[in-house]
Order: structure tokens, then C-alpha cells, then sequence
């Protein structure tokens, strides 16, 4: 039981540190503004992800991440199939559990 409580006080104090590093971070305040990201996510994506000016549009930043379907498109007729997942796995991962 000793075990298990300290575990539990290591991961409440890593929390209180990783809620306080967003707070100071102005790029993760502003993305936790937005539904679904909290104080993980917010920081894992400031830290992580590359700037917003390195990508055109948001579908690069998707493809970047490895959200957007595979194409398989031909003479103007536009196929998508399964969903790549070859981008960055573990923003990909903490941001599908977000959404959920």
C-alpha cells in the first residue's frame, strides 16, 4: 500500500508541475483554450510539434501528425482509404483521447 501511495503522490506532484509549466507557456494557455486540450496535451504540443508557420494549412499539420487518409486518387476521381498513422505517435495518440 506504501508503494501505491507514494506512486500516487509522484503523479499528483508531476501534474501540479505540468499544469504549471502551461500556465506559464503563452502557446500552451492559448491552445488549452481550445476543447478537449488540457494542461498534457497543451504542453506535449508546444514542446513537440514543429511552428504553426511550418505548415500551409491545417491539413498539413494533420498529415504531419498522421490523421489524414491515404489517397489513392486517379484521373480526377478521388479514393481515400485508412487512416495513415505515420506521423507523430504520441501527440496523434493524446489527441485522439482528447477528442474522446
Amino acid at each position: 500500500m506504501d508503494g501505491l501511495r507514494h506512486l500516487d503522490e509522484r503523479i499528483s506532484e508531476l501534474d501540479a508541475e505540468i499544469a504549471r509549466r502551461a500556465r506559464e507557456d503563452e502557446v500552451a494557455r492559448r491552445l488549452m483554450t481550445i476543447p478537449g486540450i488540457g494542461p498534457l496535451i497543451a504542453t506535449a504540443l508546444a514542446t513537440l510539434a514543429p511552428p504553426p508557420e511550418h505548415f500551409r494549412r491545417a491539413r498539413d499539420f494533420a498529415a504531419w501528425l498522421g490523421l489524414t487518409p491515404r489517397q489513392h486518387s486517379t484521373a480526377g476521381k478521388q479514393r481515400l482509404g485508412a487512416t495513415t498513422r505515420m506521423g507523430e505517435r504520441s501527440l496523434r495518440r493524446l489527441l485522439i483521447l482528447g477528442a474522446n
